[in-house]
């Protein structure tokens, strides 16, 4: 489930900045707000929130702002990292189930950076998640490294969508509806992940406008907190299960010696840690939601693992894991705490 949720979030906090194309002169805009409603109807989508003891059919409603932001403070950047900000509400209703009826009111703050070394191409992304919801709070890290640097493709959103009339429609994946206002935001509707039935003339679970404006200065921000080599001694001999599906989606091999992990600071104990050796190169590709994203005028992210060693640890509350590659380099990293 945290996998789940860590990737849909990496997906959700790359805003990107868009072009307004009409009209006679070429507008330069940028997101300023997410709005609108997503019925969680299939199992998947409940369990990502923590919601897997109640029955389907919750609706999340979002107001999220958006703000470009430059990062100042990073001592071993090529480039000022650039990217953007989220805070907002999201207010979980019609949960139902265990215990009767309920709903969740909870602030999401996000902060994705990109470290670019050309035009175009990323070396190192971060990103920084506070889900403030009670007892199904989370905070989330995550730094990716790529090499080679990562092609961010203009054209995207056009390759994944064809024209239709009044709009453009998703090619592949959930069916997707995508059609921009008059007062230049996006409108999109469709279904979402898993839910196969789903087509255009059925209900749809998905109704989220965006909303954009012409692009203002960047605002500036602290780099977020540096990662630092941790080596721990474990309380047991047991496997960590923080990240199980992620480490079958990287392909582990055989079990291997502990590594030493890089972690933001903490303090927590170490109750497992394990390595596995990964010899899959050019596997798995990481872009999750990317159709629902690419619609709303908002750029996705991908992440490409290569051969090296996989590392995890398991603490009270929360787990760490990275993957080292064979030169010694930190080319994927994830912290959290619920």
């Amino acid at each position: 489930m945290v996998e789940w949720v860590v990737l849909a979030i990496v997906v959700f906090s790359t805003v990107g900045i868009g072009l307004d194309l009409g009209g006679e002169e070429e507008v330069e805009m940028e997101v300023t707000n997410i709005s609108g409603s997503i019925i969680l109807s299939t199992r998947s989508s409940m369990d990502a929130i923590g919601l897997d003891e109640y029955d389907r059919g919750a609706v999340a409603t979002l107001d999220i702002d958006v703000r470009s932001v430059l990062s100042e403070g990073c001592l071993d950047c090529v480039s000022s990292p650039v990217g953007i900000q989220l805070h907002g509400s999201v207010v979980v209703t019609n949960i139902t189930g265990v215990g009767g009826q309920g709903r969740i009111e909870s602030m999401l703050s996000v902060t994705h950076l990109q470290e670019f070394v050309d035009e175009g191409l990323v070396i190192r992304e971060w990103l920084n998640v506070d889900w403030d919801a009670g007892s199904e709070s989370v905070h989330l890290q995550m730094i990716m490294t790529h090499d080679p640097p990562r092609w961010t493709l203009d054209d995207r959103f056009h390759a994944s969508f064809s024209p239709v009339e009044g709009g453009e429609e998703s090619r592949v994946g959930p069916w997707l509806f995508v059609e921009t206002l008059l007062d230049h935001s996006v409108h999109l509707r469709g279904c979402i992940p898993d839910a196969f039935t789903c087509h255009s003339e059925t209900v749809h679970s998905v109704d989220l406008t965006s909303t954009r404006a012409a692009v203002r200065v960047p605002l500036k921000v602290q780099h977020l907190q540096s990662w630092e080599s941790v080596q721990a001694t474990p309380s047991s001999d047991e496997t960590p299960q923080s990240f199980a599906n992620l480490r079958q989606i990287l392909g582990v091999d055989s079990e291997v010696p502990a590594e030493i992990l890089s972690c933001p600071a903490t303090d927590e104990g170490v109750l497992a840690m394990k390595s596995w050796q990964v010899s899959d190169s050019g596997g798995p590709a990481f872009a999750p939601l990317n159709s629902w994203f690419e619609a709303l005028e908002l750029s996705s992210t991908t992440f490409i693992p290569s051969v090296g060693t996989w590392t995890e640890a398991e603490f009270d509350d929360g787990g760490c894991g990275g993957l080292v590659d064979e030169a010694g380099h930190l080319i994927l990293a994830i912290y959290f705490i619920q």
